[in-house]
């Protein structure tokens, strides 16, 4: 189910609006969509992703073993968990990338990573998404992503954006039931990683 992030070489940025986007999170004039997704979901309890729940992070990650063979050659290390999970486009501002863990239990069962405002000002990118391996197919996923659309929707975005690597086609059929359509292709090669088709994805929020 994980999204991948991209930056201005793979798809266009919404430049000048970009930044103002970006000066508007600074100065907190954005309600973050965290807040209205925990409104909504109040079976779970979400929490920052910090040095606190690396390891939960971790976990979860490592249970999806068979994604992370799509890209690399080893299996994921803890380090490149907490890597991946911090990168963000330069772009930027930190206010704008969220990422939570959503824990049920004292367990986290899912995580979600996503930038508000990016590439443009009413679009919010989904850099990563995933379930625990041990929660697949209880609807977990459905839940979550139907409601954060709901959440997006309602802090005023139009669209929301992820990329999905080609392979997946356990990923590309479920972001299709959710609504997501293919809207371009790039191939990637990242130093350290195998070659990757990804495929952009868009689902318009009305």
């Amino acid at each position: 189910m994980a999204g991948v992030y991209c930056g201005r070489s793979a798809i266009r940025s919404g430049g000048t609006n970009l930044q103002k986007t970006a000066d508007s999170f600074k100065k907190g004039d954005r309600l973050l969509l965290a807040d209205t997704l925990g409104q909504m979901l109040p079976r779970y309890e979400l929490h920052p992703v910090g040095e606190e729940t690396f390891f939960d992070l971790f976990q979860l990650e490592e249970s999806n073993a068979h994604y992370f063979a799509y890209e690399q050659d080893h299996p994921l290390t803890y380090e490149e968990a907490i890597e991946d999970i911090m990168k963000m486009p330069p772009e930027l501002s930190p206010q704008q990338k969220q990422v939570f863990g959503l824990y049920r239990d004292g367990r986290m069962l899912a995580v979600a990573d996503w930038a508000e405002g990016y590439p443009e000002a009413d679009i919010v990118w989904i850099g990563l998404f995933m379930v625990d391996a041990g929660c697949a197919r209880q609807g977990i996923g459905r839940e979550v992503i139907e409601t954060f659309c709901r959440a997006a929707r309602e802090n005023q975005f139009k669209k929301i954006r992820l990329g999905c690597i080609a392979e997946n086609e356990e990923g590309l059929a479920f972001w299709q039931a959710m609504g997501f359509v293919p809207i371009d292709r790039v191939h990637r090669e990242n130093p350290g990683k195998r070659p990757w088709e990804l495929i952009f994805m868009q689902r318009e929020l009305s």
